[in-house]
């Protein structure tokens, strides 16, 4: 590791010293920081052990890639043997891929993904309330590609022309006009659906068609529900 590496490397270890405070001293034992895949993708792999065991505080995960470097792969907080607050998991670049909530030890509300350019990937809301879920997810170049609650589904192009606007029933299926545009606005079907089955109103390219008679992916991007 050339010198310029090091200074970045070790600059990136203290942002995280200086997150976890003075418990960063605290890190996974040896067998549970080791490299799972190849460099330049190496990722931390975490062999099965028991969370309960590990006392309180803030843990702080390294793997080891081929070239012999340490790197930060996971941080987060154990109170009375359980994982509260917030995990931050970090890629071979050493920026944040993954950020996911704890209370009592179960994963909940928001979860969060990042591209390796440090730009929002996804966002997941968990919830055992169906009307709270929610995803949301973007494109690299930070444009919307998916906009969905259990209710109603909005998806985009790279460009930020619309895809499929569609509306859910309770149940989860589809229930009411469920539309599909080309990248360049253009409406190419339109259909209405009641209690998840497809109406005689159905339209492709402005002529009337039965469901069945679409393409198999068109159907599926028409029926896929993201939440």
């Amino acid at each position: 590791m050339n010198i310029a590496m090091k200074k970045i490397f070790i600059s990136k270890i203290l942002v995280v010293l200086c997150f976890v405070g003075t418990n960063a001293q605290v890190v996974l034992p040896k067998e549970y920081n080791t490299y799972l895949t190849p460099f330049p993708r190496s990722y931390f792999h975490t062999p099965s052990f028991q969370v309960d065991s590990l006392k309180d505080g803030y843990w702080v995960q390294f793997y080891q890639t081929r070239d012999g470097s340490k790197r930060v792969g996971s941080v987060w907080q154990m109170e009375k043997g359980k994982i509260i607050g917030k995990e931050s998991r970090y890629n071979y670049y050493q920026k944040i891929d993954m950020e996911r909530y704890y209370r009592d030890g179960k994963r909940f509300a928001e979860v969060e993904y990042f591209y390796e350019n440090g730009a929002k990937k996804d966002s997941t809301i968990y919830s055992n309330n169906k009307e709270e879920l929610y995803l949301k997810t973007w494109y690299p170049n930070g444009q919307v590609r998916i906009d969905a609650s259990w209710l109603e589904q909005k998806t985009y192009y790279e460009n930020g022309q619309m895809q499929t606007n569609k509306k859910f029933d309770e149940s989860g299926r589809l229930d009411g006009e469920a539309l599909f545009f080309d990248s360049k606005g253009k409406v190419k079907y339109k259909g209405k659906w009641v209690n998840g089955n497809p109406t005689e109103d159905q339209f492709y390219k402005g002529r009337k068609i039965k469901f069945d008679k679409l393409r198999s992916k068109l159907k599926y991007i028409i029926k896929h529900k993201a939440v």
